[in-house]
């Protein structure tokens, strides 16, 4: 894989920047029809010729062949209706399309990486590998959740690796796309290949289950590529937890400060965490700082970041009220019937390749004529792996899909 220097990236996010704003559309925000259950708006809000997609690629030092690249895009912002903790909701998700308007189109449901804050958002929306609305340039209809409780749906409780809130967020989103598509006329093929990286994994297997189990017409589950999925939850926090040091401690404050949150477990974050840390992480999720933000305030040694008791329970796996979280959380090993491609990096120290071996061993064992899996050796990093699953994964959907 090419290593790209950091000035080439910052003028090739700039460049990108300055494409979407000169094909920002000024289109008139439409309101959804009365008989529509979900979407409530929709408006065209930028647009990408292919050639320049092509040439953003070329830019990049990307090893992702341009050629894929067959059509022109545009992308609508829509606003559809969810429920958050039994309270409903407007979310704005994203549906970009290719230029194809007679046929069917196959439908990509992307979903974002790791985030803890609107920074995280703005600065993955300046990185072109992070763009997932140029994957409709290579002939897919891709529509991209709101990650709610950021973003557009702020104010609301942070819902990382929660599944239950996932899983609605996905229901109401496909949904409202449908509504969407109806009412632009946009033909599409209703079975959904599934994307997702770290967090954005876990979201997506969670979803593959959910409709796996709960069928929602028209749509049905077909393909799904994952990389980096935190599946046993309750194993991962045992494994980081038992070194000295996690290189992540962000991700792990972040874990358990939304599990707190969201399922309003009594008391301070003061009975998890030592100070200074706990007034820092008390004040930190306000969706103004990023993950790196964050992991500047921190420190990678538990034993300063963690109460001692707390540290004790996670690596013993006794705290009550965490382990029932992490075990309804969970992505559990099932029958499933669509095929499943999972990815990891040998030497990913966020997420250990132990957990997805251990998923996909089981996987195998249960339905071996699905499920693949695939060690990312040309990445060094749990960070550095989503591009190099891409290219491994695009060319072989553009081959699957293509007419």
């Amino acid at each position: 894989m090419l290593v790209i220097k950091s000035s080439i990236k910052l003028r090739l996010c700039l460049l990108l920047s300055i494409l979407i704003c000169f094909s920002c559309q000024d289109d008139k925000l439409t309101d959804a029809p009365s008989e529509f259950q979900s979407l409530l708006h929709y408006e065209k809000v930028w647009d990408l010729d292919a050639q320049s997609i092509k040439g953003l690629i070329i830019l990049s030092g990307y090893d992702i062949d341009s050629g894929l690249v067959q059509f022109d895009i545009e992308v609508y912002q829509i606003t559809y209706q969810t429920v958050i903790k039994g309270e409903s909701k407007e979310a704005i998700g994203y549906i970009s399309l290719p230029s194809v308007k007679n046929t069917d189109v196959p439908v990509l449901l992307s979903f974002r990486p790791s985030l803890s804050s609107n920074a995280d958002i703005n600065q993955n929306e300046d990185d072109l590998s992070a763009r997932t609305e140029l994957l409709s340039s290579l002939g897919f209809i891709n529509l991209i959740p709101d990650f709610v409780g950021f973003g557009d749906s702020d104010k609301q409780v942070l819902p990382y690796l929660i599944k239950e809130a996932t899983i609605q967020n996905s229901m109401d989103m496909l949904n409202a796309s449908k509504e969407m598509l109806e009412a632009i006329k946009q033909p599409y093929l209703p079975s959904l290949i599934m994307l997702g990286y770290s967090q954005g994994a876990h979201q997506a297997m969670a979803t593959l289950e959910a409709l796996e189990n709960s069928p929602l017409p028209p749509w049905t589950a077909e393909v799904i590529a994952i990389g980096a999925c935190p599946f046993d939850l309750q194993s991962l926090c045992r494994e980081i937890t038992s070194h000295q040091q996690y290189t992540s401690p962000e991700l792990l404050v972040y874990l358990i400060s939304a599990y707190h949150l969201y399922y309003e477990w009594p008391g301070s974050f003061n009975q998890y965490f030592r100070s200074p840390y706990a007034e820092i992480i008390q004040n930190t999720f306000d969706n103004q700082l990023s993950l790196e933000q964050t992991k500047s305030q921190l420190t990678k040694d538990l034993q300063q970041l963690v109460q001692p008791d707390f540290l004790t329970a996670l690596r013993e796996g006794n705290h009550t009220l965490l382990e029932e979280a992490l075990s309804i959380n969970s992505i559990q090993p099932w029958k499933a019937e669509s095929i499943i491609r999972g990815y990891h990096v040998p030497t990913d120290k966020v997420i250990p390749i132990s957990n997805s071996q251990h998923f996909f061993s089981r996987m195998e064992e249960l339905q071996p004529s699905k499920v693949s899996f695939f060690e990312l050796g040309n990445a060094t990093n749990h960070v550095d792996g989503s591009l190099p699953m891409l290219q491994e994964v695009l060319p072989w959907l553009v081959s699957k899909y293509s007419n």
